[in-house]
């Protein structure tokens, strides 16, 4: 043991040697024997982390090296003792996350004076590594250590890596915020490291490089990082990381990337990738190349967001696709209360940047938001936060959330649009509230929302939605998508229930292109690419939808949805062994009622009636103690051809409004309601057309 190191001087050591493991780790080098002994600070106070003996490099960027020499043996244990993770113990690969745990190690022991794990020999030591946790740091010999900085080593020294940071690069910058809250002479002292640790670590990184690879070669002059670019035409906003201990903090860093986001879509000619595709990415360690070829993107902008009290602490950093230069990078820190006005400054930084206008429209709403009560806007950010889980019970939080922040700020229009979202999605996708109830409330909240800001292109969407799946109203429905369209091209959503209602009303063609018009500004929404499978199977083009559906199962294999639609697809081409494997796994993977129906339909057309009839029976029992839609019934009763009974279930539909009335004119499985001589005077009745 020794004396320990002044918190406040440990600390701007810590920023330098998670800047330099932030440089290795971005180059795929992992150090594995991270220690004391290896880390060096020069006379003129710069911070070095040496010794990269033990570092292990990714194969492919190795030609021509030995994998006998880079690469561990399963079961060795690599390290040095007292410092190794867990995983390193159990002679398990080493990975950035166990250089993050090292370097815990080494925090611990600069801030106390003694390590947090020891025994009198190695093997006692690595039995603590794996069984203890350490001894509180104020009790260990730390003096005067802030929680902060308590909780960012905790975090290091979780015996589970994925409890860890989930990088270097974020790790750093809680360090940083955590240095930047301490006082004038800390923040200065934390500047300077950062402003010289970052070349000393990429000299140093670049020496390993020439180490392991035996040998020297020149990359190309990448342009100066002040450097103007030229202007882009498109641009991902990757999920802002929210890296401080708090993780119940993520409502705040998911709700400045939407803002960013909804204020760069409305910049003519500059393509903003959706919230639901950037999403894809969160919690993932992902190269920026990748995702801009991923999205056909030109620009990436990634931040970190840590709350320190009532201050937050951002860090932003636009890159260049194209060869991974970065073109700007900044931080900030402001009060939590200035959170809107941050959000403004933010995005008027990035079109500067990308050398385009804000554009009145977007200046407009970014006024509108200032002018919103802080607290108001906190409790809309994690409505939304909640609504974003597209759960029953995310749902139902979220409209809690809107409500509370309607109740401080009434005019605040996109928390009654909130509403309106939360009741849509109860009353239809989910199936979880009748929609004689759901739908006039969400309704309400979206004419609400209107009439406070017409100019709301969500709210327009969810009018067209409501008016097209509840009041079977198709020329206001055609004309609120158009609205939402016009106030926002990018509008992915709009474009996609519009593409829906027009492939519904047997108009296939122009459905189908605004459905690819969603996908262009989705690529990674999956629903989307459902919708368009749903749609090939509505044309009756069964084989490209099931293409279209297993090309979403091949990205997400849990998606129900995706097996969903392949079963409807395999049914239409007779195939109902296939059908139902798929329609089964669907179930499988939580399903709504309405997939268990498709189950039972299924069945019931392939001949296996009694499995169909459990269901039924089922569903009936379930409709006991919740809402179940009529609409399942219907399913089942049609595959069974019990027509008189699929017809007592459709008035049901038309008693309760269900949307399942909206696509009864254009669903293969239908056929045979359609083929009813009862079906003409229904269907003039809800107000579908008459069929060709």
């Amino acid at each position: 043991s020794h004396r320990p190191i002044p918190w406040k001087r440990a600390a701007a050591i810590s920023v330098a040697i998670a800047d330099a493991l932030r440089c290795a780790h971005e180059r795929g080098i992992v150090h594995r024997d991270l220690k004391p002994d290896n880390i060096f600070i020069t006379r003129a106070g710069l911070v070095k982390v040496l010794d990269f003996g033990l570092a292990r490099m990714p194969l492919n960027a190795m030609a021509g090296v030995s994998e006998a020499n880079t690469v561990t043996t399963p079961g060795t244990v690599m390290g040095t003792v007292g410092f190794m993770s867990p995983e390193q113990v159990r002679g398990e690969p080493a990975t950035a996350a166990s250089d993050l745990f090292s370097f815990g190690c080494v925090m611990y022991e600069m801030l106390s004076g003694t390590r947090p794990f020891g025994g009198r020999s190695a093997a006692e030591t690595m039995s603590a590594i794996l069984r203890d946790e350490p001894r509180p740091l104020h009790l260990a010999g730390a003096k005067d250590v802030p929680d902060e900085m308590v909780a960012i080593v905790a975090r290091c020294l979780e015996k589970d890596p994925v409890r860890r940071f989930h990088s270097a690069a974020d790790l750093a910058f809680a360090l940083e915020t955590a240095a930047a809250r301490s006082g004038p002479s800390m923040a200065g002292a934390a500047g300077a490291v950062r402003r010289h640790g970052k070349s000393v670590a990429a000299a140093v990184v670049g020496i390993i490089v020439v180490i392991l690879l035996g040998i020297a070669g020149r990359r190309p002059a990448a342009p100066p990082p002040n450097a103007a670019p030229e202007r882009p035409a498109s641009l991902a906003v990757l999920p802002f990381v929210n890296s401080g201990p708090d993780a119940s903090l993520d409502y705040l860093s998911d709700g400045l990337t939407e803002a960013i986001i909804n204020d760069l879509s409305s910049i003519p000619g500059l393509k903003v990738m959706s919230r639901n595709s950037v999403f894809f990415y969160k919690g993932k360690s992902v190269d920026p190349r990748q995702v801009a070829s991923d999205l056909n993107v030109d620009t990436i902008l990634s931040g970190r967001l840590a709350q320190h009290g009532n201050l937050l602490g951002v860090s932003i950093e636009l890159i260049d696709a194209r060869d991974g230069h970065q073109i700007w990078g900044e931080r900030y820190e402001r009060p939590v209360s200035e959170m809107t006005d941050l959000e403004q400054d933010l995005s008027s930084r990035i079109s500067q940047k990308l050398r385009i206008g804000i554009g009145d429209s977007a200046r407009k709403q970014m006024t509108r938001r200032a002018a919103i009560d802080p607290e108001a806007y906190r409790l809309y950010l994690q409505g939304r936060y909640e609504w974003n889980k597209r759960t029953p019970e995310g749902l139902r939080q979220g409209i809690e959330f809107f409500r509370r922040s309607i109740a401080i700020d009434p005019s605040f229009a996109p928390a009654h649009a909130g509403i309106a979202d939360s009741y849509l999605l109860l009353g239809g996708l989910y199936e979880q509230m009748p929609p004689r109830e759901a739908m006039p409330l969400a309704r309400e909240a979206a004419m609400k929302a209107l009439s406070l800001d017409d100019s709301l292109a969500d709210a327009h969407a969810s009018l067209g939605l409501i008016d097209h799946e509840f009041d079977w109203d198709w020329k206001s429905a055609e004309a609120e998508f158009r609205r939402a369209i016009a106030l926002n091209p990018a509008h992915a959503g709009a474009h996609q229930w519009y593409g829906q209602a027009l492939v519904y009303r047997g108009r296939l063609a122009e459905g189908i292109r605004e459905l690819t018009r969603a996908e262009e500004l989705d690529p990674l929404y999956l629903v989307t690419k459902c919708d368009l499978a749903q749609a090939y199977w509505i044309g009756k083009h069964y084989d490209q939808a099931i293409v279209q559906s297993q090309k979403v199962i091949e990205i997400e294999p849990h998606f129900a949805l995706a097996y969903w639609i392949l079963g409807f697809a395999y049914s239409g081409n007779e195939d109902f062994e296939h059908a139902a494997r798929a329609l089964e796994r669907a179930v499988e993977l939580g399903g709504t009622p309405s997939t268990r129906a498709s189950l039972g339909y299924v069945y019931a057309r392939m001949g296996r009636r009694s499995d169909a009839l459990k269901i039924l029976r089922q569903l009936r029992e379930a409709s006991k103690s919740g809402y179940i839609s009529p609409a399942p019934f219907v399913m089942i009763y049609t595959g069974l051809a019990d027509m008189d009974q699929a017809f007592a279930e459709l008035e049901r539909c038309f008693s309760e409004r269900v949307s399942l009335l909206t696509v009864v004119n254009a669903v293969p499985i239908a056929e045979p309601i359609r083929k009813d001589p009862r079906y003409a005077s229904f269907a003039r009745r809800v107000g579908l057309p008459p069929l060709p």
